[in-house]
């Protein structure tokens, strides 16, 4: 298999698929237990895991700040009430 995850297109994107799914409950669960419900918080993690991805390889919006920090605000955003 792991030459076949190299090689192999459909390898490849379950094991990615997998790893967003695992990445996406995490922050889900994260952001439950500082209080939103679980619509609010699954709404909130896919934000953040969609926006995170775009700032990774789109870069910052504009010329405002740097990407990371922009993230940073995002997830302060994200996880304040």
């Amino acid at each position: 298999m792991r030459t076949g995850r190299c090689t192999d297109d459909r390898a490849r994107a379950a094991i990615k698929s997998r790893r967003q799914a695992d990445d996406s409950t995490r922050s889900r669960r994260v952001i439950e237990r500082l209080g939103f419900d679980r619509d609010e918080a699954d709404v909130r993690a896919k934000i953040l895991f969609y926006a995170g991805d775009g700032f990774g390889d789109v870069g910052p919006i504009g010329d405002r700040s740097e990407p990371a920090r922009q993230l940073e605000t995002l997830v302060e955003f994200l996880t304040t009430r």
